[in-house]
């Protein structure tokens, strides 16, 4: 594996990470908690919370996150599909059907 594919593949998953964050955060506000009740339900201290917040994924690992989002009683589907020809680089996305049907897509 070169540099680059390296590089790459830590930016992709600082990306995934950093996304499901995000629906964790959105979970966490449409639910109206806490910073003190998210760390309690999800079994890690306030300052974690509020790092994971902000989107500050470093120390975070994509199972972790995974298994915060499985606390907050969402279910999580892993769909491995092929890249199209004209692409050249595979990528990961986090996506969530009701943002994009919210978003008319």
């Amino acid at each position: 594996m070169s540099r680059d594919d390296t590089a790459r593949d830590k930016a992709g998953s600082r990306a995934v990470r950093v996304a499901l964050a995000r629906e964790i955060s959105g979970i966490v506000s449409a639910r109206g908690l806490n910073q003190r009740e998210v760390a309690e339900l999800l079994g890690t201290t306030q300052p974690r919370v509020s790092l994971l917040m902000a989107s500050k994924v470093e120390g975070f690992s994509l199972d972790r996150l995974v298994m915060y989002l499985n606390l907050l009683g969402e279910d999580i589907h892993i769909v491995v599909l092929p890249k199209p020809p004209e692409r050249e680089h595979a990528r990961t996305w986090v996506i969530n059907p009701a943002s994009v049907a919210a978003a008319g897509g």
